[in-house]
């Protein structure tokens, strides 16, 4: 059982010419999520194995509840292969601020228009192949399918969909959802991985996938996050120093496609002297690529009962510009970019008992 509490305020400022403060959307509330489970095992034969459950959620803020069975059949010839696939029924709720959003009548009288809103509601199928190549290299494929219901489409933008939420979206200053949206998700997943042997490892995952959702109008679209691929890889290399202590250097590499966006009229924009999109082209637009690389070094201290550790990481290291979001600004009468994080050198110290 999870207990949430919520205090968010959205406040607007202009600092030119003096420091003005204008709230545009002050909210405050508790609840309550809960969850049971229950899963099993039958070993059909010594290569056939049936894994079941049944996970249950109740949200107490709207009395919503979820009932959701899950299995998968395993069929193992081997210890070094193994084929599986598995159905699932999934649900979450939306982000929490939305439940607390308020709406105000010409009477003053004040509703929680979105209080009501459902659970989002998935069905996923996956199919998975596992090899153990050898005892130190496994390779595992996975390819799914994910059937979305119940998502929150906007009702004044109908384009607008908690499918797409992410950092810095404006969802608690207005805007009310309805369950009616639709979403659609598929794509493969290999992953290569090297454990520990020699000093040496490594982990690569690559992914291609599709991702759409449908909007208030009937209209699928790209998703914001339908960056088409993935692919990661992280590596390192550890050496013995002395007796018990260990010197290891390892590096991450990340790069994703870019996430969409909806672009943004500038001549409305300029007019209005706010930032106004272009509904019609709901994330039409794609980014630039995502891409870092991350470097660190560590110094272990084993000892008899506890260990330490001192380590010192550089992010980003080759300084990728990577954009985080865009916008209008009313200064310049101008699109402009946001940027993730720049290259952040990290020093760290941990003791581990």
């Amino acid at each position: 059982m999870n207990r949430f509490f919520i205090h968010n305020e959205v406040n607007y400022y202009e600092w030119n010419p003096v420091i003005h403060k204008t709230s545009l959307s002050s909210l405050s509330g508790n609840t309550v999520l809960s969850q049971g489970y229950v899963q099993g095992k039958y070993n059909v034969s010594q290569k056939w194995s049936l894994h079941g459950g049944l996970h249950v959620m109740c949200f107490f803020l709207n009395n919503k509840y979820s009932i959701e069975p899950r299995f998968s059949l395993r069929f193992a010839p081997n210890s070094l292969h193994a084929i599986s696939i598995g159905f699932g029924q999934h649900s979450q709720i939306l982000p929490l601020p939305v439940y607390f959003v308020q709406k105000e009548d010409s009477f003053g009288n004040k509703t929680y228009s979105n209080k009501n809103l459902d659970f989002f509601h998935s069905n996923h199928i996956i199919l998975s192949y596992d090899w153990q190549i050898n005892e130190n290299l496994r390779l595992k494929t996975e390819c799914y399918y994910q059937k979305i219901t119940g998502a929150a489409n906007g009702n004044e933008h109908p384009v607008y969909s908690l499918l797409n939420f992410g950092a810095g979206d404006d969802i608690v200053t207005g805007e009310t959802f309805n369950g009616n949206g639709k979403g659609e998700n598929y794509g493969i997943e290999i992953t290569l991985e090297k454990f520990l042997h020699k000093g040496w490892y490594f982990l690569t995952t690559g992914s291609l996938f599709d991702s759409k959702y449908r909007d208030g109008n009937n209209t699928w679209r790209n998703s914001r996050f339908n960056t088409r691929y993935a692919w990661n890889v992280l590596g390192g290399k550890e050496f013995k120093v002395g007796k018990n202590n260990t010197l290891g250097f390892n590096v991450t590499i990340v790069n994703i496609g870019g996430q969409h966006y909806i672009p943004i009229d500038l001549e409305a924009s300029r007019a209005a002297n706010t930032t106004i999109y272009i509904d019609s082209l709901a994330y039409a637009g794609q980014y630039s690529s995502y891409s870092r690389v991350d470097f660190r070094i560590r110094y272990r201290f084993n000892h008899k009962r506890f260990s330490q550790e001192i380590a010192i990481e550089l992010g980003n290291a080759f300084n990728r510009k990577n954009i985080d979001q865009m916008y209008y600004d009313k200064y310049s009468g101008s699109i402009k970019y946001s940027y993730q994080l720049p290259r952040v050198p990290i020093v760290f110290y941990r003791v581990e008992f």
